[in-house]
């Protein structure tokens, strides 16, 4: 075969072997996948001079540029890096440039740090004045000032209406000869009692009521009357256990709960 170029600019000497270097990336191509037995097949035994005269003329240039050189086995097709430069006569050499064709660019780099804020800028002109803004919430109450004179007396007012008559009082205590008596007022289902002489206590209602009367109060063989007035309810029975005597109990019902009763207990001497 006479001496051609390829399509990239290579020329080829006899047998089809390299003689011009190449790039790394083409000669890896050329070996990866199945490269290596087009080699082989493409080198016979029996090589001629001018085959002998490309060895010379690679090694040559491999020498005399930076290059590397692998070195093809005539015989088997099996290729080898030469770190010389140079190949066996039982070899053909193939050639190419140290400097392969540059990659692709390779992926952004990571952001760098933001760097230092940079000097405050000169203040701007004054914009012009925005709208009225709403009114803001009333503010604390000040402190009380001191309190003035005190102004002259007015005129005395109209006599109010007469007000409601308060409770019986307590009983007081039996004077010789007097009749016994107890008096009081009650409210609440009996937490609150007015007087003395008695304790009351009421049901879970407050519709039936017990007065018990303290032992001595009526102490002789007498009849006792009680008289009841109630507040929101009516009297429906009134029971006296014993009817006379000392420790004598009180049991008054009611058609519903009143808001508070008065009671007058009166041993009558006969």
């Amino acid at each position: 075969m006479s001496d051609s170029h390829n399509a990239r600019g290579d020329r080829r000497g006899i047998d089809g072997v390299l003689e011009q270097p190449q790039s790394r990336r083409t000669l890896v191509r050329g070996l990866v996948g199945g490269a290596i037995a087009s080699a082989a097949a493409l080198v016979l035994p029996g090589a001629s001079r001018a085959q002998q005269a490309g060895e010379d003329e690679g090694r040559s240039l491999a020498q005399a540029e930076e290059a590397i050189t692998f070195c093809v086995n005539r015989y088997t097709g099996q290729v080898r890096y030469s770190a010389q430069g140079t190949c066996t006569p039982s070899e053909y050499p193939l050639i190419m440039s140290a400097e392969g064709v540059p990659g692709p660019t390779g992926p952004t780099g990571p952001t760098g740090p933001t760097g230092p804020t940079g000097p405050t800028g000169p203040t701007g002109p004054a914009g012009t004045t925005g709208p009225m803004g709403p009114t803001g919430p009333t503010g604390p109450t000040g402190e009380t000032g001191p309190t003035g004179e005190t102004g002259p007396t007015g005129p005395t007012g109209e006599t109010g209406p007469t007000g409601p008559t308060g409770p019986t009082g307590p009983t007081g205590p039996t004077g010789p000869g007097a009749t016994p008596q107890v008096a009081g007022l009650i409210e609440e289902f009996a937490i609150i009692q007015v007087g003395e002489g008695y304790f009351a206590t009421a049901n879970f209602n407050g519709t039936e009521y017990t007065i018990t009367f303290t032992p001595g109060v009526f102490d002789f063989d007498a009849p006792i009357v009680v008289n009841v007035e109630a507040f929101g309810a009516s009297v429906d029975d009134i029971t006296i256990s014993p009817e006379s005597g000392s420790g004598a109990m009180v049991e008054i019902r009611f058609n519903g709960s009143p808001t508070k009763f008065m009671f007058v207990a009166t041993q009558v001497r006969t």
